[in-house]
């Protein structure tokens, strides 16, 4: 070819090919210089004798792309759509065959084929066929079932399947929550959030996400909780923001029990249970002697012990502090009220505890 004798060079290397049928190198010369020539024809099956000869299967992908696109100049839209649609189930949905391959997708092409194009990538990475991330393909995959083929089920089943394979990938898992969300499958939705914020508190799209969907079903307040979070986090817009500060505190209103012994404990932070047996065994003894450690100092609020609160008196107080004490699991406790200009309510450590 450097002598600029392209016929002579195309006679050498079908010479070669007589000898060495599955020379790639050669065929690959020869499909450029048929190219070249636009000699379409020959460049087809040079292109189809590389397909037939590829080691892998990227090769083979590789090969099929430059086919599709050989059957493209010659307006062999059917064939070319075949060869890419095979080019797609062997590189997925990152790749130029994709690119090429969506552009023929419509009436004549339905994308129903570029679906199954990418099940069969999938199943092709997991029999280690080919090789690559199956992320891609999942997410690629669900969105056509749910955005162009109205297949709900088939996208959140999709997902729920990527989910599982790509070991709990995050962007996997909110693409499932959106999926739900946006399908009105809201409760399913929530829990799909939680799981990703149980897991990665400060994973702001997944908050974000859940105070979407949560708004979007006209729980404004509930979507206002969830925007704290990204008050916290510093990633808050102007908008979630205010969200977030239209929420109304109910200071003491938790349900009871909420902050127990038995609650707390559930809250683990290790695996080892019977570590965590010790650590409170420890506490429970220590609390035992705070009060000699810590005595109360009753004469500071100017109250002595025969101050204290009687439930019988009916005083408001003391529905509030008994409401608390069941959040907290408290059984047994005092409430003085002082003349003291502080505002702050402090818990004296005696037997019982005291509230001043």
């Amino acid at each position: 070819t450097h002598l600029g004798l392209p016929g002579d060079a195309i006679t050498c290397l079908e010479a070669v090919l007589q000898i060495v049928p599955k020379e790639r190198e050669a065929l690959s010369l020869l499909l450029d210089l048929r190219l070249a020539a636009d000699q379409y024809e020959e460049a087809r099956v040079a292109a189809q004798r590389l397909v037939e000869t590829a080691p892998t299967g990227e090769d083979r992908a590789q090969s099929l792309l430059t086919l599709g696109t050989i059957e493209l100049r010659t307006d062999r839209i059917k064939e070319a759509a075949k060869a890419l649609n095979a080019a797609v189930a062997l590189s997925g949905p990152n790749g130029p065959a994709a690119v090429e391959y969506k552009k023929l997708l419509g009436d004549d092409e339905p994308w129903q084929r570029y679906a199954d194009a990418l099940s069969l990538h999938l199943t092709k990475l997991q029999s280690g066929e080919v090789r690559g991330d199956p992320k891609a393909s999942y997410l690629a995959l669900a969105r056509i079932q749910y955005e162009v083929l109205t297949d709900v089920e088939g996208s959140t089943r999709t997902l729920r399947a990527g989910l599982e394979e790509c070991k709990g990938d995050a962007d996997v898992h909110r693409e499932l929550a959106e999926r739900l969300a946006t399908a009105g499958m809201l409760d399913a939705s929530l829990i799909e959030y939680q799981r990703i914020v149980a897991k990665t508190a400060t994973d702001t799209l997944a908050w974000r996400g859940m105070a979407k969907a949560l708004h979007g079903s006209g729980q404004t307040m509930a979507a206002g909780v969830a925007c704290g979070p990204l008050v916290v986090l510093g990633e808050a817009t102007e908008i979630e923001a205010g969200m977030a500060r239209q929420r109304r505190l109910h200071p003491g209103w938790a349900n009871p029990g909420s902050f127990s012994a038995a609650a707390m404990a559930a809250l683990s932070a290790t695996s080892d249970g019977w570590q965590e047996q010790r650590i409170r065994t420890l506490f429970t003894s220590l609390a035992e002697g705070l009060s000699k450690l810590y005595p109360p100092d009753f004469d500071s609020y100017g109250v002595s012990s025969r101050d204290k609160l009687s439930p019988r008196e009916g005083h408001p107080l003391m529905a509030t502090c008994e409401r608390m004490a069941q959040t907290f699991g408290v059984d047994e406790y005092d409430v003085y009220i002082h003349a003291s200009p502080t505002t702050d309510v402090v818990a004296e450590l005696c037997v019982p505890v005291a509230i001043m």
